[in-house]
């Protein structure tokens, strides 16, 4: 239903665990890339939330500010 397109959600909406479910439950052949605003986490915050992000599938992390 998604193939060729992007979409952008925001976990604040539902936290980042659920979020690491729904990576979880993604199949697509297109590389999964998530974001960190690390203007919101500290920087060790941000390191462990990129590795859980990692473990759940996700290819590429973007930190932003």
């Amino acid at each position: 239903c998604y193939e060729k397109s992007l979409i952008n959600a925001n976990w604040s909406d539902i936290g980042f665990r659920q979020w690491l479910e729904v990576i979880r439950r993604y199949d697509g052949d297109t590389p999964l890339v998530t974001s960190i605003a690390k203007n919101y986490v500290t920087p060790d915050q941000a390191a462990e939330m990129a590795m859980e992000l990692v473990k759940a599938g996700s290819r590429i992390i973007s930190l932003v500010d």
